[in-house]
């Protein structure tokens, strides 16, 4: 029994001296020095880890902002170069209506073309126009069966119609009998 309690003695004192080691290494200045080190050295390889995780969003955003203001720079001038276009087709659609005018009057102002009674009949089918200085470019009449409306008496009118029903500018100028070009500029002229 002497020698257990020998031995039980050394386990205690052998325990002792541990914990006292322990709780003193634990609880010394130096102990806090090297666990706020560590800590310190855990949160700056996370912030550099969060950092770089965002330096790479917000690279990957910068590139897609940088596609969309290409991408939006083509389109201006596309629509630039469509403006101009339109500029110039309205400009030559304006002259070449008064141009038409011009020939109209004086093809109408002849000896020759001046009413006669073969010709009564036929210039009034015509449609006048209403106001002074309008300018008539199509005068045909709208065949009911070619899917144009009945009650619009000019072609150009028919054409605009068709083209608010959605219908497309080949389909129209198919129906017509007027050419793609002449049917789409007058589309984008009644805008």
């Amino acid at each position: 029994m002497l020698v257990m309690s020998i031995t039980f003695s050394f386990v205690a004192v052998a325990l002792l001296v541990y914990f006292y080691v322990k709780v003193r290494t634990s609880f010394s200045p130096d102990a806090y020095a090297k666990t706020m080190q560590q800590e310190v050295i855990k949160m700056i390889r996370d912030i550099r880890y969060e950092a770089d995780i965002a330096v790479q969003m917000l690279e990957k955003k910068i590139g897609e902002c940088n596609q969309v203001v290409r991408t939006i720079d083509r389109k201006l001038t596309l629509l630039n170069e469509e403006i101009l276009k339109e500029h110039t087709a309205r400009t030559l659609f304006r002259a070449s209506g008064a141009r038409s005018q011009e020939t109209q009057e004086e093809v109408c102002a002849r000896p020759e073309h001046r009413s006669a009674p073969s010709r009564a009949g036929s210039s009034a089918a015509k449609p006048a126009p209403t106001k002074r200085g309008t300018i008539e470019v199509y005068n045909e009449k709208i065949i009911r069966d070619n899917g144009l409306r009945a009650e619009s008496p000019l072609l150009k009118d028919a054409i605009i119609a068709l083209s608010e029903k959605g219908l497309a500018p080949e389909f129209i100028a198919e129906k017509t009998g007027k050419p793609l070009g002449e049917v789409q500029l007058l589309i984008n002229l009644s805008r």
